[in-house]
């Protein structure tokens, strides 16, 4: 290396940018690792972002072991250092600042702030997206839109969307259908009644309103005196 003037036991010298002096030279920082202008030591040569180092002086271990070592997951490495992300975010091994940890799936929000991603929504990590139209999230913590189910009243077409229930059937809100035993009917409302003036008798049959009585799907009301 070229000839510099350092005084190491103090940590600083005149070598160039990725480069410490050593014994009057400048020597290059190991692979994978950068100092500023003027390194007097070893130690001052420290891992690029996304690699972390688990030993102070770095240049020791050029000869015996890769210095740097990849971030791990769910960390972050900048300046040598490895830290751990947020409790509820995730990172990809390699990560290089904060802003790489993402909420894990089913939560959403900043790294250090993650929610629950809601009834509405789902979240596949980080981001929160609303469920298709006609449908909510079966939990609170969805991760993706195969998650959502149609609402009560709609049903799941072959082509994965919500659509209303089909005539003479019951759409309980799971994205089914089911056909209605007759004599009862569909509903609007994706529900099975009795016909108009008849009520619900056990055993799901249909049977005559009473007397002095209004019946509508398949309930009974006194009629006003």
């Amino acid at each position: 290396g070229s000839l510099c003037d350092c005084v190491p036991s103090f940590g600083f010298g005149n070598a160039p940018a990725n480069s410490f002096c050593r014994d009057g030279s400048a020597t290059q920082c190991p692979p994978n690792t950068h100092s500023a202008p003027g390194a007097g030591r070893s130690t001052d040569c420290v891992c690029n972002d996304g690699l972390f180092a688990d030993h102070a002086d770095v240049a020791a271990l050029e000869l015996v072991a890769p210095p740097c070592l990849l971030c791990p997951a769910d960390s972050f490495c900048t300046g040598g250092v490895a830290e751990a992300c947020p409790a509820l975010a995730s990172a990809p091994p390699g990560s290089r600042n904060l802003s790489s940890c993402v909420c894990r799936p089913g939560r959403f929000g900043p790294p250090a702030a993650c929610a629950l991603c809601g009834p509405q929504h789902y979240c596949p990590g980080g981001a929160r997206l609303p469920c298709p139209p006609g449908s909510r999230a079966a939990t609170p913590a969805a991760t993706s839109a195969s998650e959502c189910v149609c609402v009560a009243g709609l049903f799941r077409n072959a082509s994965g969307l919500c659509e209303a229930c089909p005539a003479n059937a019951t759409c309980p809100g799971d994205g089914s259908a089911h056909a209605c035993a007759p004599p009862q009917l569909g509903t609007p409302w994706g529900e099975c009644a009795c016909p108009p003036d008849t009520l619900l008798l056990e055993g799901g049959a249909c049977g005559p309103c009473p007397p002095g009585f209004s019946c509508t799907r398949g309930l009974a009301w006194r009629n006003a005196s």
